[in-house]
């Protein structure tokens, strides 16, 4: 993965950080939904890890 990538799965990093956020708030929050966005969450951490190398 070329570093070329690192700004834009940075700036999804941030989104979904912002989707936990606000799915966690709130009063009908879904476990399962919010599971799977923390998931996709440290992939793309480790995504970006992986591309700074």
């Amino acid at each position: 993965m070329s570093r070329q990538r690192v700004p834009q799965l940075t700036r999804k990093h941030q989104d979904l950080d912002t989707k936990i956020r606000q799915e966690a708030r709130s009063p009908a929050s879904d476990d399962l939904a919010l599971q799977a966005l923390k998931r996709q969450k440290l992939r793309l951490k480790e995504m970006i890890a992986a591309a700074q190398g």
